[in-house]
């Protein structure tokens, strides 16, 4: 499950790496790469809905998921709602809503910015852009003691330099009861491309220790 604004397509070290030993399913999110949207107001809440019926649809069972970013936010709600569709999962950069303790001042800077900047510009408000990046100011709105309804092991990770902030992290991971905490040194939130090799095997290790 990728970021915000973006595609399957930024997880191809991950995509690559794991499907020698996983079958790897990789899809678009709501309005997003390949795939179409609608004018129903977009949440993560209905992303992840989104995510659990594609499951059905292809048969599956319990699923390891890779949730970056909003990715990972959609992931934790798809594990909150659907505990019975997920075995084991590991999300990165993720947050449980948007204020001075979860995301970077800067980061919310320059989001509102751009906000600011197509309004100026009279970009309609259907404008898919535009509607992520109100996502992101506006977007998620999860109780942190919600997450010890997560049934599966969770692999809760960020870089030293994330966006995040590295305690939103440590609570994240703290309060899903098989929260495990992964802080990768010197990185950014775009570890998945920086550091591949870590990164995937880091998560490698995790899902064969909860078979």
């Amino acid at each position: 499950l990728h970021g915000n604004n973006s595609s399957m397509a930024r997880l191809k070290y991950q995509q690559e790496y794991f499907k020698g030993n996983y079958k790897v399913i990789g899809l678009d999110s709501r309005g997003q790469g390949k795939s179409t949207s609608s004018e129903t107001r977009l949440s993560y809440e209905l992303m992840a809905d989104d995510v659990s019926q594609l499951i059905k649809k292809l048969g599956l069972e319990k699923v390891n998921i890779i949730g970056w970013s909003d990715g990972g936010n959609i992931a934790l709600i798809l594990a909150m709602e659907h505990p019975e569709q997920i075995k084991s999962m590991a999300i990165m950069g993720t947050v449980l809503y948007n204020d001075k303790s979860s995301v970077t001042a800067k980061t919310n800077r320059v989001i509102k910015k751009q906000v600011a900047a197509m309004e100026k510009q009279d970009i309609s408000k259907k404008d898919m852009d535009y509607r992520l990046k109100k996502l992101l100011l506006n977007e998620p709105h999860i109780d942190p003691n919600a997450l010890g309804n997560i049934q599966a092991p969770v692999l809760v990770m960020a870089g030293e330099h994330d966006v995040v902030k590295e305690r939103h992290t440590e609570l994240i991971a703290h309060k899903i009861p098989k929260g495990t905490l992964k802080i990768f040194e010197g990185a950014s939130h775009e570890a998945p491309e920086e550091i591949p090799e870590l990164f995937n095997q880091s998560i490698s290790n995790f899902f064969k220790a909860n078979e």
